[in-house]
């Protein structure tokens, strides 16, 4: 038998007395759409799955990138320049 100390308790009736004073939750009937999927460049009839270690890349951060790639590769750094 595992036993419980006075905090996790307290902890746990605190935690189920808020819930219950909260009410009921009414979800709603249809899921809302992604509210900024024009900044993104995703094609119709994909979907991404949020996750941590990937997402779809924003318009502007793809034009960043760009613009970033044509001026580095225009003028690159010289080894001395680097450090």
């Amino acid at each position: 038998m595992s036993e419980i100390s006075r905090r996790d308790l307290l902890a746990g009736i605190t935690g189920v007395a808020a819930a219950m004073s909260v009410g009921p939750v009414t979800l709603p009937a249809i899921a809302p759409e992604f509210p900024r999927k024009a900044d993104f460049l995703i094609p119709d009839g994909l979907t991404y799955v949020n996750s941590a270690y990937t997402h779809p890349m924003p318009k502007a951060g793809v034009l960043v990138e760009d613009s970033f790639r044509k001026t580095a590769g225009a003028s690159p750094l010289s080894a001395s320049e680097m450090s």
